[in-house]
């Protein structure tokens, strides 16, 4: 079964996300289909969807360096992700079709659990983040209502960069990330092939705990120097 730190690449090959640090240090994750249900809104300014990815880099960083113990930075680092992502349209496109044919009650559930998930696992990552490697680059428009803003993350030695697109869109009148695209495969929907399987197999109360023990057995990381 695949994890967080998994994706299928075309071909069937995984990739794994568990050496992109930088890019968990801010996200999420994640994941989005261009009609996904949200409210219309104007495609967002490509130099504030721009501004908006080199400030979210610029406040993780400040928390990540700030006082207080590992565990309140930590939770700093939490509050300021929940603002930068859209967390309940995410949930809901990771869920697929199951989201109509679950009850009320399920979906709340699932999608407080997968909220403290997806910000409780790329929170304790942010110890790798490097705020001088991360580059922001060209804003690009997608769909009727979507920017891509690409990213560029320098690596030491003669590792490659790593290029990351993080896509913006304005949600209740503020941007939001609600997706993140590395080497052209979505972090939202290999979560939801995933997602979709344990739900096929297992049922919706076997997601709901799966999401519950894998934030219970996230690490909190501290900042390297």
């Amino acid at each position: 079964m695949m994890g967080v730190n998994d994706t299928v690449r075309p071909g069937g090959r995984k990739l794994r996300f568990g050496g992109l640090r930088q890019i968990g240090a801010l996200v999420l994750l994640a994941m989005f289909v261009l009609n996904a249900p949200s409210a219309r809104a104007a495609r967002p300014d490509a130099d504030a969807a721009q501004a908006f990815i080199g400030g979210l880099a610029d406040d993780a960083s400040k928390a990540l360096r700030g006082e207080g113990s590992l565990s309140e930075r930590e939770a700093k680092l939490r509050s300021l992700l929940r603002k930068g992502f859209a967390i309940d349209l995410i949930a809901q496109v990771a869920l697929g079709k199951h989201w109509r044919r679950v009850s009320a009650t399920e979906r709340d559930d699932y999608t407080t659990e997968f909220g403290e998930f997806l910000l409780r696992t790329y929170a304790s990552r942010l110890g790798g983040f490097d705020r001088e490697a991360f580059e922001v680059g060209e804003a690009v428009a997608r769909g009727k209502r979507d920017v891509i803003v690409q990213t560029r993350i320098r690596q030491a030695g003669n590792a490659p960069a790593i290029k990351a697109g993080w896509r913006i869109r304005q949600v209740n009148g503020e941007l939001r990330i609600i997706d993140i695209v590395v080497e052209g495969v979505s972090m939202v929907l290999n979560q939801r092939q995933e997602f979709a399987q344990i739900v096929r197999t297992r049922g919706m109360s076997a997601l709901i705990e799966m999401l519950r023990a894998r934030t219970q057995r996230a690490p909190i990381e501290g900042p390297k120097d």
